[in-house]
């Protein structure tokens, strides 16, 4: 059970655990390396302290082990780890921003892609893997299994379970689940207006609803 640090009382961005202790930020937050990290337009802080600059604002964070995962607005992503930062372009997927970032248990690197909201702009219709060497895209062409695409490009919930599974709450397409041992896609579907109180229910189609889980 975690203690709870109630000296911060604004809107929050970030709830992290440190020490057991479950601190709120109003900026994007991580732990790295023992210290609170902090995102504050194009900068990341340690104790206060500017730890690196980038040049485009940062949108997200994630830490494996010693490397921290940075996304940023325009300039697609970088692995910093402390001291340098080294910049990934992507090889393949056409996009230079994200909505979030994960790493799953095997170190890969997993990207919900922002976009915007244009009919013809189809390239964030999809999810993204970067294993250290290639990048991999899963939608509904690649993965039919998957379900339907969300009818927004703001999908932000990005996890991963104790199982190693990927979790992928989005704007109105349920929740997707891929489990990496299987190599297989599977959809859980909530169907709280008509009367399951918001519970979810593994599903072959939840395109008859519309169902926002990434919150």
């Amino acid at each position: 059970i975690w203690k709870i640090d109630n000296s911060y009382s604004g809107a929050v961005k970030s709830l992290v655990v440190k020490d057991n202790v479950l601190h709120a930020f109003p900026n994007l937050t991580t732990v790295f390396k023992g210290k609170f990290l902090t995102a504050q337009d194009n900068t990341l802080m340690i104790d206060g302290e500017v730890a690196a600059t980038f040049s485009s604002e940062i949108t997200c964070l994630t830490v494996s082990d010693t490397v921290c995962w940075v996304g940023t607005k325009s300039d697609y992503y970088f692995r910093w780890d402390g001291n340098s930062a080294t910049q990934y372009g992507i090889d393949g997927p056409t996009f230079s921003s994200a909505n979030a970032l994960t790493v799953d248990k095997t170190g890969s690197l997993w990207v919900i892609p922002k976009g915007e909201l244009l009919q013809d702009d189809l390239w964030w219709k999809g999810f993204q893997q970067f294993n250290g060497t290639s990048w991999s895209v899963y939608n509904t062409i690649t993965d039919p299994s998957m379900g339907g695409m969300p009818g927004e490009p703001t999908s932000k919930a990005l996890a991963v379970s104790n199982d190693g599974s990927i979790w992928i709450g989005t704007a109105g397409a349920h929740l997707k689940q891929y489990n990496p041992a299987a190599k297989a896609w599977s959809q859980y579907c909530t169907y709280s207006q008509g009367g399951s109180g918001g519970l979810f229910s593994r599903g072959a189609n939840c395109l008859t609803t519309w169902a926002e889980t990434d919150a």
